[in-house]
């Protein structure tokens, strides 16, 4: 039994405000809004992505590219109902997405969860008027799960009404578990119909800031410090449809050249260019999180980090004058840093206190430039022993968590 997506991206999926006839798809993040649906129903479980569309365009076919590959969920774009049937096994299930919707990802694992068949519902209120209504106190909120045998079923019967409409009023009719939303979404832009590429913005834009708001409760204590400058620079990354992947690749260049800048004894200079870098690396890390696009492969995210590890280590080496001992004070915290780093990617913190008490990359760099602005390099590097040896401490002995 295998997931399979449901998706439109006919003729009202594209933006014709231009006046162009033919019109573009319409634009989610740097990628056509169907292109967002279907990584979203990917990343709810779908093995397997069907787009009904009216004709296959060279735009469609790069789409198809965009999200398929070798080792992700298989693509395919259909035109009529026939090869939809034959794409269908009678034991599959269907996620059917509505077309132009844009939904948070919570909602799909809501309506996952709730049984073989279900559907989003938010109660008929004014700010839900856009929606199709299902009855008189209800109204759709774009997606539905379906046995394929349902689908199938429809198929057979439905000559030229509309599919997704279709199916919902049959699933209505037959009792469907209703799995009710807040109408706060839809207040807040989170869930929206949309009709053109403004009405897109600004669902796109209510989406990066709750989900900035999200990653914020979850971040380091510098990570929450700096939220409000963090959040208004993924804002604007995701507002010009920027790709992810080429903050990823700026944050490598930066990132080597402030290796060579530490290698060659300008460690104020490189510090600072490694900052850049790593604070580079998390903003196109949380747009991705954002478009639920792929910011790269995850081991470039590691070699920046890397390469900030690195510089510490040859700053310590610059401190301690070749001297072993002074060597071995310097490296110790450096290598901590290293190892947390670690645990927390394969178990991030989940309670607040130890969500402060994270001592990252970004941290330990800034600790160590503010100390050469200071004067007092030797300092920063006793100051991150201590907060390493803190760390620590709190890590191995659960019980301090529990009291704080």
């Amino acid at each position: 039994m295998a997931l399979v997506a449901l998706l439109s991206a006919r003729d009202g999926a594209r933006d014709h405000a231009d006046g162009d006839r033919a019109g573009s798809l319409i634009e989610f993040g740097g990628q056509p809004l169907v292109g967002y649906q279907a990584r979203l129903a990917v990343a709810a479980g779908a093995e397997r992505v069907l787009i009904h569309v009216d004709e296959v365009t060279p735009e469609l076919s790069r789409l198809v590219d965009q999200i398929g590959g070798p080792r992700a969920p298989e693509v395919a774009l259909f035109q009529d109902m026939t090869i939809l049937a034959r794409s269908l096994a009678p034991e599959d299930r269907v996620l059917l997405i509505a077309e132009n919707i844009v939904l948070p990802p919570d909602t799909l694992a809501s309506l996952l969860v709730a049984g073989p068949a279900a559907v989003l519902a938010l109660p008929a209120v004014p700010a839900t008027s856009d929606l199709e209504r299902i009855d008189g106190g209800a109204v759709w909120g774009g997606a539905l799960c379906l046995p394929a045998t349902r689908v199938l079923a429809t198929i057979d019967m439905l000559g030229e009404w509309d599919l997704a409409l279709t199916l919902l009023r049959r699933a209505v009719q037959d009792g469907i578990a209703r799995v009710a939303l807040s109408p706060e979404m839809v207040m807040e832009g989170r869930l929206a119909l949309v009709h053109d590429q403004e009405s897109a913005d600004l669902a796109l834009q209510a989406l990066s800031d709750r989900s900035q708001a999200d990653l914020s409760g979850r971040a380091s204590g510098l990570g929450s410090l700096l939220a409000p400058v963090s959040r208004a620079m993924v804002r604007e990354l995701v507002r010009r449809q920027i790709d992810p992947s080429l903050p990823v690749a700026l944050s490598l260049l930066l990132a080597s050249a402030g290796l060579a800048l530490g290698l060659s004894g300008w460690m104020i200079s490189a510090l600072g260019v490694m900052l850049l870098a790593l604070g580079t690396c998390d903003l196109a890390r949380q747009a991705a999180l954002v478009t639920l696009r792929v910011a790269g492969p995850p081991w470039r995210e590691r070699l920046v980090h890397g390469a900030g590890l690195a510089l510490l280590a040859v700053s310590g080496l610059h401190l301690s004058g070749g001297q072993p001992l002074m060597l071995a004070g310097a490296w110790l915290p450096v290598f901590l840093i290293g190892v947390l780093a670690l645990a927390d990617e394969r178990a991030p913190p989940a309670g607040l206190w130890t969500r402060w008490a994270r001592l990252t990359v970004p941290t330990a760099t800034l600790i160590i430039f503010l100390g050469y602005l200071l004067g007092r390099p030797d300092g920063a590097f006793a100051l991150l022993a201590a907060l390493c040896a803190l760390i620590v401490t709190i890590r191995l002995f659960p019980g301090v968590q529990k009291v704080a």
